[in-house]
């Protein structure tokens, strides 16, 4: 069984200090050689240092860049993504993956953790994340609401309340308005 979780890292924009510090986080020590018995050779890298590679040897972790062009919001009307449409928004995903069901709540605060570092990261390098919406499809379990939609969480209350009055949307997955 593998399990999976993504967060979200919203920033302005890609620095030299927002950039090692997702990287200087993610890859700590240089790719190794691994001999799988059935498939032969496998090289990877060791993410968190040997810690976490001692904990479960399928542990990977990654990171995917979205440097839109700065102009992205400019276009359109306001929408509930993201509520602050004056900046480019770079929705980054930290990407975590492994095999053992057990480290769960570990990876989980791992990831608020290393979204948490990097946020102070690009506060101190001079963005105005404080209050960045993290975008929705890549924010952690447990996110708050108010985390993504900021002021427009009560006018999606209202329209959630006024389409779907009986909750039929409540009984699936993912975010609850």
């Amino acid at each position: 069984m593998v399990s999976g979780f993504t967060d979200a890292i919203p920033v302005h924009q890609y620095s030299p200090a927002v950039f090692d510090a997702i990287v200087n986080q993610i890859q700590v020590s240089p790719p190794c050689k691994l001999i799988h018995v059935e498939t032969g050779v496998v090289t990877r890298s060791q993410y968190w240092g040997p810690r976490l590679y001692a904990l479960d040897k399928n542990m990977s972790l990654g990171s995917t860049f979205e440097p839109f062009d700065y102009g992205v919001f400019s276009h359109g009307s306001d929408s509930a993504y993201p509520p602050d449409r004056s900046q480019a928004l770079f929705p980054t995903a930290l990407d975590a993956v492994w095999s053992n069901s057990s480290l769960d709540d570990t990876v989980a605060s791992i990831l608020r953790n290393f979204s948490e570092t990097v946020h102070n990261v690009a506060l101190a390098d001079g963005q105005d994340v404080s209050n960045a919406a993290k975008y929705p499809n890549y924010a952690l379990y447990g996110t708050p609401l108010e985390n993504m939609y900021a002021g427009n969480l009560e006018r999606l209350c209202k329209i959630r309340a006024a389409i779907d009055p009986q909750d039929v949307m409540g009984l699936t997955g993912g975010w609850k308005f």
